[in-house]
């Protein structure tokens, strides 16, 4: 009886039979119709991945949608009484930047603007008030 050592050592004694002389032609043959589909899928990938950034991508001439600080009456329904026109623009440059997807530390800077100012706006009211202040 033979152990599976015995048998590997027989298989590894034995030659290698001979390859077909038609056998290399094929294979070269086949190679060069995979890399020719390759890189036609490769072409036809780029093409549209470019295509697409052109549809998307928004073009110089273009003027941006929301302007961080366009004038207040252009840009929709008035204001009400009760709010500041600056708050007001401090909100709306916080709102599109939100919507740009501004991280952190360029937001930071404009809420602490925005609370300077309430609080600034806030201590001139209660001052203007006081009738002790003669």
């Amino acid at each position: 009886m033979s152990t599976p050592d015995d048998l590997h050592d027989t298989l590894l004694q034995l030659h290698e039979p001979p390859a077909p002389e038609s056998l290399w032609p094929r294979l070269k043959a086949l190679r060069r119709r995979q890399v020719r589909r390759r890189r036609m899928a490769a072409a036809l990938a780029s093409t549209g991945l470019v295509a697409a950034l052109f549809m998307v991508l928004p073009r110089p001439d273009m003027a941006p949608e929301h302007p961080a600080f366009a004038p207040l009456a252009a840009t929709g329904p008035a204001i009400d009484d009760g709010v500041d026109p600056q708050v007001h623009a401090i909100d709306r440059a916080l709102q599109v930047a939100y919507e740009n997807g501004a991280s952190d530390l360029e937001l930071a800077p404009m809420w602490e603007a925005r609370h300077a100012l309430i609080a600034q706006r806030q201590a001139s009211r209660s001052h203007a008030g006081d009738l002790n202040d003669i």
